[in-house]
């Protein structure tokens, strides 16, 4: 594989789809690997809402969404 700036042809390819991407004024495909996950979609009610339970709970968003909202979720599942 050929390599260019340290960068493997995949990652090339990527890195070259978001820069084009970004120059039409859009946003990347793909967050960030680094544990980012954005939720496109939700209303600002349930953003709110959300964010009043992590506040009482003394979490943050993440925190939030990662324990108590991932336990209920998964309790319906089963």
């Amino acid at each position: 594989m050929a390599e260019q700036d340290g960068l493997t042809e995949p990652q090339l390819s990527q890195t070259l789809a978001e820069d084009t991407e970004k120059a039409k004024g859009g946003r990347s495909r793909r967050a960030p690997d680094v544990g980012i996950w954005a939720v496109r979609e939700v209303d600002l009610e349930t953003h709110a809402i959300i964010e009043k339970g992590a506040s009482r709970a003394g979490k943050t968003m993440g925190q939030y969404v990662n324990e108590d909202i991932r336990s209920l979720v998964q309790s319906q599942l089963t």
